[in-house]
Parts: structure tokens; C-alpha cells; sequence
């Protein structure tokens, strides 16, 4: 049976949650005041403390996940406008970096940041100025991400995606981009195998061929997150890993091409599903 399977899955695929904010006025605080920056949102601020950002009240819970490289780390979960809680994925050098850091970064009363501050008047991008974001703040993920990537980590929001489980195991993904055929993974032996499409590469090709040896040369079962709508109504994260061999491993192999390597209908880059 087979199918083309990306074609109706829904999937958020805004890149870190205010990326606008912070990120752009720190970049901008490095640029000099001749270069042109996006403003920081206004704050209430006085000579004595940090300008407190305004856009608080977010309560919904948020995820990161925080990485080594492609490897990763922790996921980070962020509810009820509170610091994050911090759950270990990785035990090595990296875990006790970010272990020994995160007590600096989780303190109640927020992150500050130095950011231009725009004006009342909106006009200009202000002076560079301490701000203070509070963990409730709709741009506080963006904080904490410059904090941690300051640090060498890879940092991410989990994106949100709707999936539609094929309900049975996958043998084989047939990958095409702009519907020319890009190659096939086969998952119906133990050990999976890639096989390019005739012709010369493409860059594409090359895409599927870098990514496929990473996922033959890792140890460990492959892992994915992301958040989705649960049967209640609420957003929650989910968890999948594999190894080869599994019969979800075919499952959880496209679900990554397609959250960590953008394998998707925006870029014309889709999987065809051939289950059992």
C-alpha cells in the first residue's frame, strides 16, 4: 500500500519562537549605529534598574529542544509562564555543561538582555539599553536560545505537527523533489538500505545521500519531538524513537527528514509511503 503522505500534514514551521525580538536586537547592538536594526518592543525603564519588556502573559506550555551538534541534549518545557524545566536526554560532556549553566538561566524574575530600545515615538531603534524578560514573555524563549547558543549549543522550539500515523509499519519512503524522483529508503529488513535515483546528482540527492549516513553512522535509537493537539484539547509533546530494525522506524526516519531536514511541500521535497 502506498501513499503520498506529507501532502495533508499540518505543521508550524515558524523557526523559534520570536526570533524578531531579541535575536534581531542583539545582532544590532553588535552592528553599530550606522546599520539598519529591527527595534526592541518598548519597556518601562528608569536610570536605577533594567527596562522591564512589555508583552507578558503568556501561559501556554513551549518547548525546546537543546542539542550537541545534530545530537541532542535536552528538551526544556516551559508552562504556565514559569522557567523552564530541563529533561536530560544525553548524560555526556554536554548534559553537565548545560546542567552546571541552567540554574543562571531558570531564575524566576527573568533574563536580561542589552537591546536598543525604541523610542516612544517608534521612530529610530533607541539607545542600547539593559531589558528584562520575564519567563512569561512572549520573546523569552528567543533569550534563552542566545543565552545557550552564546554557549556552543544547538538550539530549537519543537515544532508543532498534526500527524497522521499510516497505522502500520513502513517498508519503504519514495522521496521526490519537484516530482522528479530523488531516490528510495527501504525498511523491510533489518538493515535499512538507500538507493539513489539514475542520473546525475542533484543537489537534492546529495541532501538525501548526506542525511541518510548520519543515520547509518549514529548508535542509539533515532528520536523525534514535537507537540501536537490532544484528545483533550491541549498541546503536548511527543516523543517517538527507534532503531533499525524496529518496525517504527521507518515511521520515525520520515517524521525527522520531515522536522529536522524540512522534507515538505513548501520546498516540493516529498515522501511516498509504501507500508506493509
Amino acid at each position: 500500500m502506498a501513499f503520498t503522505l506529507f501532502a495533508a500534514l499540518a505543521c508550524d514551521e515558524t523557526p523559534s519562537a520570536g526570533t524578531a525580538g531579541p535575536r534581531a536586537a542583539t545582532a544590532s547592538a553588535a552592528s553599530g549605529p550606522s546599520s539598519s536594526a529591527t527595534t526592541a518592543t518598548p519597556v518601562a525603564s528608569n536610570s536605577a534598574q533594567p527596562g522591564v519588556a512589555q508583552g507578558s502573559g503568556v501561559r501556554s506550555a513551549r518547548w525546546l529542544k537543546v542539542a550537541s551538534g545534530y545530537e541532542p541534549v535536552a528538551i526544556i518545557a516551559f508552562r504556565d509562564g514559569k522557567p523552564g524545566k530541563v529533561k536530560m536526554i544525553d548524560t555526556g560532556d554536554s548534559a553537565a555543561k548545560l546542567t552546571k549553566l541552567w540554574p543562571d538561566l531558570s531564575k524566576p524574575e527573568g533574563l536580561t538582555e542589552k537591546m536598543h530600545v525604541a523610542p516612544p515615538s517608534g521612530k529610530d531603534r533607541g539607545p542600547l539599553s539593559s531589558v528584562l524578560f520575564k519567563p512569561d514573555h512572549k520573546d523569552y524563549l528567543s533569550v534563552i536560545e542566545v543565552k545557550l547558543e552564546e554557549r556552543g549549543f544547538s538550539v530549537a522550539a519543537v515544532r508543532t505537527l498534526e500527524d497522521p500515523d499510516p497505522g502500520k509499519p513502513i517498508t519503504k519512503l519514495t522521496i521526490t523533489k519537484e516530482a522528479k524522483p530523488i531516490g528510495t529508503l527501504e525498511f523491510s529488513s533489518p538493515k535499512p538500505k538507500m538507493t539513489l535515483a539514475a542520473g546525475d546528482k542533484s543537489a537534492a540527492m546529495m541532501g538525501l545521500e548526506s542525511d541518510w549516513r548520519y543515520l547509518e553512522k549514529r548508535s542509539g535509537p533515532l528520536r523525534v519531538w514535537y507537540s501536537k493537539t490532544n484528545a483533550e484539547g491541549d498541546i503536548a509533546l511527543v516523543s517517538k524513537s527507534a532503531k533499525p530494525g524496529d518496525p517504527e522506524y521507518g515511521n520515525v526516519v520520515r517524521i525527522w527528514l520531515h522536522l529536522e531536514r524540512w522534507y515538505d511541500a513548501k520546498r516540493q521535497i516529498m515522501m511516498k509511503i509504501t507500508t506493509k
